[in-house]
């Protein structure tokens, strides 16, 4: 089930699905969308948000508990109005829910092909060479046009490598 509750510390989207399809409702043809299951839209929100979390943003979380990156303090809109250190700001929910979209009609993919890993990897004599950091999939247009605001190095996304 979704969690989309500013600062929660059990948080892992930044939509809920009713404000997700509310803000897909205006996108014009969009039957994908619209015809798929609730659990469906409810995985690719989740998704979205963890596609989004591996965006570097500007200035620091809002509580240290939160284990979403938003909200985040002393951010503002294009316009110059700080956004609240309580909710989620409506730029981020639009990008989740439309990445969201992107992901139920297949249009988005990581295109992860599992070698993304490696610096170089081998077959004779195998020799693997591990990156230190991978770049993650580089986000929709759309979606790159509404969080740009509020990103470092956006064109230049990069995400840690973890190791289990």
């Amino acid at each position: 089930s979704l969690t989309a509750t500013a600062k929660s510390a059990t948080a892992n989207t930044y939509v809920s699905l009713s404000d997700a399809n509310a803000y897909l409702d205006g996108i014009p043809d969009d039957a994908t969308w619209d015809s798929a299951s609730d659990d469906q839209k409810n995985r690719a929100l989740k998704s979205s948000t963890d596609r989004l979390e591996q965006v570097e943003w500007v200035s620091t979380v809002t509580d240290t508990d939160q284990r979403l990156a938003w909200p985040r303090l002393g951010i503002t809109d294009r316009d110059g109005r700080e956004f609240s250190d309580d909710a989620i700001p409506r730029p981020i929910e639009e990008a989740t829910a439309e990445l969201a979209r992107r992901i139920i009609d297949g249009s988005y993919t990581s295109d992860d092909t599992g070698l993304e890993g490696f610096a170089s990897v081998g077959v004779g004599s195998i020799s693997v060479t591990p990156r230190s950091s991978r770049k993650g999939a580089k986000l929709p247009e759309a979606v790159r046009l509404i969080v740009q605001p509020y990103a470092k190095g956006l064109d230049e996304l990069t995400v840690p490598l973890s190791r289990g």
